[in-house]
């Protein structure tokens, strides 16, 4: 199987996923990484191939693409998850993306991570659908977050400053790992539930919005 982690950022999820599996190829694309970050990543997985170039991955014929939080990043998503369909997907291939959900929680959060937009499911479903992909499932993840980042976002609008101020973002995170590891269980679990209700159509709102879809062969 053929594969392209499009955004792969530290490459921590291709690791987790496909490292050590000799079945799969993997190809990692991120804009912003540097020739000696790529020098670093080729030591650590020299089993993949690294590049920050999109044209390197033109025309690759991959069964399955990555877009983890990608798109918002993007000027013109159609254009750009349009492209990928067509010059980068195997017929009958897959496209996994998520995006951060629903534009009226955008905020200074946004605008540091330099997103564009925001995405509830019915936008991205949209999205997707009309660049020629059928999807295959949706949803939300981290429901639990919901309510905070409401809140966060109020407060932002009612007194013109974001609730926190910190501007490093989740590479600031110090908290410990006791602490850590209970929201991360926590978070399991709610995301578990969403998981389970959406192949009933049950649809959760939360701070992610996911699909699953399918070029047609």
């Amino acid at each position: 199987m053929r594969v392209a982690d499009i955004g792969c950022g530290d490459v921590f999820i291709s690791n987790e996923l496909f490292g050590g599996l000799d079945d799969v190829s993997v190809a990692c694309l991120d804009v912003n990484l540097t020739k000696r970050h790529i020098e670093q990543l080729k030591v650590a997985n020299p089993a993949f191939f690294f590049t920050n170039k999109p044209e390197d991955i033109s025309g690759g014929d991959f069964d399955l693409i990555l877009m983890l939080d990608v798109i918002e990043h993007v000027p013109d998503d159609r254009e750009f998850l349009k492209s990928i369909v067509d010059h980068s997907l195997n017929n009958g291939g897959t496209v996994l993306i998520t995006a951060p959900a629903f534009n009226s929680l955008f905020g200074s959060h946004d605008k540091l991570l330099k997103h564009y937009r925001r995405y509830s499911r019915k936008k991205l479903v949209h999205l997707t659908m009309s660049c020629g992909l059928t999807v295959r499932s949706c949803g939300y993840l981290f429901s639990a977050l919901l309510a905070p980042r409401i809140f966060s976002v109020m407060y932002e609008k009612l007194f013109g400053t974001p609730f926190l101020a910190d501007k490093r973002g989740l590479g600031a995170w110090s908290h410990g790992l006791v602490i850590t590891s209970v929201i991360a269980f926590f978070l399991n679990i709610t995301n578990s539930l969403a998981l389970v209700l959406s192949r009933f159509r049950i649809h959760l709102p939360g701070l992610t919005v996911w699909t699953l879809c399918q070029k047609q062969r």
